[in-house]
């Protein structure tokens, strides 16, 4: 016999921290006093792109967290980098609501940096298998349950995950008084 076992269609996520980042004050203060969220306050801003504006320190997070963050997580998953791309493009909002069961179509990868956040008040994205039929479900006893479980990030202020766009996800229900979460969808053209 010549048995082998193959792992196929693996959905490849990375989580990782920017809480070293020296200016998050001053982007969570960018964002409260003089961004996005000063005019439109607990709202989702898909339709905005934060990228698009002309903030300092929103530039500057762009640069120097967004762009290694998905550039390492291309490298890790993947086995690429962004320069293999003549051209590519983020666009990011800010949203602090909870959301039903959506994916991000159109983009490639997807992000979502935590601005502010305290896991223990709730909001966590909940992943669930891209696997078409994988949700049906197994008895709780039944050994498999965990290869198809929802997988739940509980994000603290400068955490960040990152996973391809067509994984569905929710956001669980956040009791707190103050979250802003970034997500960033990534799109990539040769």
């Amino acid at each position: 016999m010549n048995e082998h076992v193959e792992q196929l269609y693996p959905t490849n996520i990375m989580t990782g921290s920017f809480l070293d980042y020296a200016r998050l004050s001053e982007l969570t203060n960018e964002l409260l006093v003089t961004g996005p969220l000063v005019a439109s306050p607990n709202t989702i801003m898909g339709d905005r792109d934060l990228f698009d504006s002309d903030l300092v320190e929103l530039d500057q997070f762009k640069q120097q967290v967004v762009v290694p963050a998905f550039d390492q997580y291309l490298k890790m998953a993947h086995d690429m980098n962004l320069s293999e791309f003549s051209r590519y493009k983020f666009k990011s909002w800010i949203s602090s609501n909870t959301l039903n069961l959506h994916n991000h179509a159109g983009s490639h990868f997807s992000g979502v940096f935590y601005i502010q956040s305290e896991s223990s008040q709730g909001g966590a994205l909940q992943l669930y298998d891209p696997r078409s039929n994988a949700n049906r479900g197994y008895p709780q006893y039944d050994k498999l349950t965990s290869h198809f479980a929802r997988k739940d990030f509980h994000a603290n202020t400068g955490d960040f995950i990152i996973f391809p766009s067509f994984l569905y996800h929710t956001v669980g229900t956040f009791v707190g008084n103050l979250r802003i979460a970034m997500p960033v969808d990534l799109f990539l053209s040769k």
